[in-house]
C-alpha cells in the first residue's frame, strides 16, 4: 500500500513538472534540455568482478544503443578505471566508445581514476588520483586534449562573441519598443546566420562539439582571469 502511496504523489509530482515546464509565467513555450549521465560505484553492495561483467557492460552495450537509435542523444560517463575495464574486457566496443567520443556524443567526465571519498583520504591521495586519471586519458584518448591552433582558437572567439550577441538581440527583443522591433529582428537574423556560418567552418575544420564546448570553457576562463 505504502509503495502505491510513494508512486502516486511521484507521478503527480512529474506531470505537475512536466506542466510547469512547458510553460513560463508569461506563457511563453520553453525548453528543457538534457544529458545523460551514470554514476557508477566501482565497488558497493557488489564485487568488482560483478562491476566488471555487468555494469560497465551494461553501461557500454545500452549507451552505445541509444547513441546509435537517436542522433541527438548525448552521454557522460565518469572513472578512468571503468574506461580501463572496457578496453581490457571489452575492446571492441572500446574502440566504439572511444570514436563517439571523438565525434562529442560520448563525454568523459571528471578528471580522476575513479571517484572516491574526499574526507577520509589524504590529500596527496586525492592528487594521485587525479593525476592517474590525466595520465591514462592522455595516453588513451588524446582527442579530448587537442591543443587548437591560433586560428582555431579565433575561431571559436567568434562563436562565443556571435552566441552571446544572439542571446543579447533576443533579450532586446523580449522588451523592445514598437519602434525598435524590425532593428532587432534584423539583429536577431544576422546573428544567427553568422552562428551557423562559424559552426560550419567548425565542423568543415574537424572540430568536434566536445572539442569546441572545451575550448570555449578554456577561453571564457581565460578571459575571466585576465579581467
Amino acid at each position: 500500500m505504502m509503495n502505491k502511496k510513494v508512486i502516486a504523489v511521484a507521478l503527480a509530482l512529474v506531470l505537475a513538472g512536466g506542466g510547469y515546464a512547458q510553460n513560463d509565467a508569461s506563457g511563453k513555450k520553453v525548453k528543457a534540455y538534457m544529458v545523460s549521465d551514470a554514476h557508477l560505484d566501482t565497488q558497493w553492495n557488489w564485487d568488482i568482478q560483478t562491476t566488471i561483467n555487468e555494469y560497465v557492460w551494461n553501461t557500454i552495450s545500452q549507451n552505445l544503443f541509444l547513441l546509435k537509435k537517436y542522433p541527438e542523444y548525448i552521454f557522460n560517463f565518469e572513472g578512468g578505471v571503468k574506461y580501463a575495464w572496457m578496453k581490457e574486457y571489452y575492446p571492441l566496443d572500446y574502440e566504439k566508445v572511444k570514436e563517439a567520443i571523438k565525434n562529442g556524443r560520448w563525454h568523459v567526465s571528471g578528471s580522476s581514476w575513479d571517484a572516491n571519498d574526499v574526507n577520509v583520504p589524504s590529500p596527496e591521495s586525492s592528487f594521485r588520483n587525479i593525476l592517474l586519471g590525466q595520465e591514462f586519458y592522455k595516453k588513451e584518448m588524446p582527442m579530448i586534449e587537442k591543443i587548437a591552433t591560433d586560428e582555431e582558437s579565433e575561431l571559436i572567439r567568434n562563436i562565443i562573441k556571435t552566441r552571446k550577441d544572439l542571446e543579447f538581440a533576443n533579450n532586446n527583443y523580449e522588451f523592445a519598443d514598437s519602434d525598435l522591433i524590425d532593428y532587432y529582428i534584423y539583429e536577431i537574423k544576422a546573428n544567427q546566420a553568422k552562428l551557423n556560418y562559424l559552426i560550419k567552418m567548425a565542423k568543415i575544420k574537424g572540430l568536434s562539439v566536445h572539442f569546441i564546448k572545451e575550448l570555449e570553457y578554456r577561453l571564457s576562463t581565460d578571459e575571466e582571469n585576465a579581467i
